[in-house]
């Protein structure tokens, strides 16, 4: 949608060919003036409304995304078992990362994430 919503933000190349071809034809019949000044192109205030939300849209949705990969790598590694050692060791280092997620807000993160 975006692409050919993205389209009518330019002039069409047509439409230029043809007033060029016309103007052309009207020079070689002697009825119309030698230079050529082409018409403003000119974006209605709805294509523009439209194109920004189709691209604040594609944003939202890759600023999701990514946080959502985050978010799941800080839990896989939360979630990892390291090689064996000591219980005192294991349980300082699953504090530690609790802690870090309780930090980072990592759970704030989820919930406010769009489905």
């Amino acid at each position: 949608f975006t692409i050919d919503s993205y389209k009518s933000l330019e002039a069409n190349p047509a439409n230029t060919t043809n007033m060029i071809l016309q103007h052309l034809s009207g020079q070689l019949a002697g009825t119309q003036r030698l230079e050529y000044v082409p018409a403003p192109f000119t974006i209605t205030s709805s294509v523009r409304r439209i194109n920004v939300c189709w691209f604040l849209s594609l944003m939202f949705a890759l600023t999701t995304a990514v946080l959502a990969i985050l978010c799941k790598q800080w839990v896989r590694e939360h979630r990892q078992e390291l090689p064996a050692r000591s219980y005192q060791e294991e349980i300082s280092l699953r504090q530690m990362r609790f802690e870090s997620l309780r930090y980072w807000r990592v759970g704030g993160i989820v919930v406010t994430l769009p489905l």
